[in-house]
């Protein structure tokens, strides 16, 4: 193979790459982002529910985000 081609080809699968992570890491964080808002603007009970409603947020973002990953991969 021709040495300018394959460089080329090199930079094509790095840039793929590169944009799949940056896609993944803002769909994620739009996960994430969404249902801490929701969790905070649903929080009640002044200071321990807020601390409530974090911990529900940390722990449902998290099997968001699992599933999710477990869902693509096992397709793709």
């Amino acid at each position: 193979m021709d040495p300018v081609l394959d460089y080329l080809v090199q930079g094509l699968k790095q840039s793929f790459l590169m944009a799949y992570a940056v896609w993944w890491a803002l769909v994620f964080g739009f996960l994430i982002g969404s249902v801490c808002a929701y969790k905070g603007m649903h929080a009640k009970g002044g200071s321990e529910g807020v601390g409530r409603a974090v911990n529900e947020a940390v722990v449902v973002s998290f099997v968001v985000v699992w599933i999710f990953n477990f869902a693509f991969n096992a397709v793709y």
